[in-house]
Order: C-alpha cells, then structure tokens, then sequence
C-alpha cells in the first residue's frame, strides 16, 4: 500500500515487503502474495482460517479492534433478532434457520474479507511505527513485537469458558 512508500526508508516495493514479512513472521509469503494481488487491484480472495474460526482468527492475528468491531455486530444482530422474534411472533424454526444464515453470511464475509482485513490491519501497524522512529532497528524490533499471532486470547477465553461452566453448572 502507498501508506508504507511516504515511511519506509527506501521507496520500493522490496522495503515494503520487509516490514510486511517482519510483520507478518511464518506466514509472510502467503500474506505477501496476497498484498501483492491487492496492490494489483484485487481486493478479495478467500481464506480458510477467518471463514472456520472467525473472531478467533482475528484475536489470533493480533486484530482486537477489529475483533471489537465484528463482536459488535455480532452483538447488534443478536438484539435485532430477538426484537424482530418476539415483534412477528416467529417461531423456533425460522429463528434457528435465520440465526445460521446470519452466522453463515458472517462467516462468508470473513472468509473474504479476511486477508483484506489483516493487510489494512498490518499496513496501519507499520505506518504507525516508520513515523514514530526513524531507527532501522528499533523499526524491524517492534514490528516483530505488533504482528504475528498470539496464543494469549485463547488462554484468557478458555478461562472465562470454564468460569462461566462453573457459574452455570453450581445454578
């Protein structure tokens, strides 16, 4: 993205490449390649991994805001379902089949947009960090810090899972 040629030391797409592969670590040729479609006009290509595993994905790629966003929606949609089931009286049926046609939409979604999401995701990362030093270094060490993934979500989740299976099942 051109967000990164205004920053990075040299101007060329090889500069670029070699935050975004700092950034993105063992899955840096699969990222790239897909940087480069999209710096080529194509914006959409589909990824397993946010399509199966969604905000877990997301947390997992280190994309809490976004996350934030998609857990948002989640959240809204879930209000609105509830609104309209009980407004039209609908019955448990048509709520199930609406409710897996919401989660199969949103799965779809990310399955598309993932990629997407995570190099806009890595370029406002990088960006951020080419304008706050100028060291090559210190650059290429917090960059390494910022992307990658993180088992850390999980584990704070699978605390909460099982807080939340000792509070329901004492009830």
């Amino acid at each position: 993205m051109e967000v990164l040629d205004r920053y990075a030391t040299q101007s060329s797409t090889a500069s670029e490449e070699k935050y975004l592969q700092v950034f993105f670590e063992r899955q840096a040729d699969y990222y790239l390649r897909y940087y480069r479609e999209y710096n080529s006009g194509n914006m959409f290509s589909f990824n397993t991994a946010p399509f199966i595993f969604g905000m877990f994905w997301m947390l997992y790629r280190k994309m809490f805001v976004e996350t934030g966003f998609v857990f948002l929606f989640f959240l809204a949609t879930s209000i609105a379902e509830e609104l309209a089931y009980d407004f039209f009286n609908l019955g448990f049926d048509l709520q199930q089949g609406i409710g897996w046609g919401i989660n199969i939409a949103t799965a779809v979604a990310l399955g598309f947009c993932g990629n997407l999401l995570y190099i806009h995701h890595a370029t406002k990362r990088i960006a951020k960090v080419l304008r706050s030093t100028a060291d090559e270094g210190e650059r290429i060490e917090i960059l390494a810090k910022k992307g990658g993934t993180s088992s850390a979500p999980f584990v704070v989740i699978a605390v909460l899972m099982i807080v939340f299976i000792l509070i329901v099942g004492t009830r």
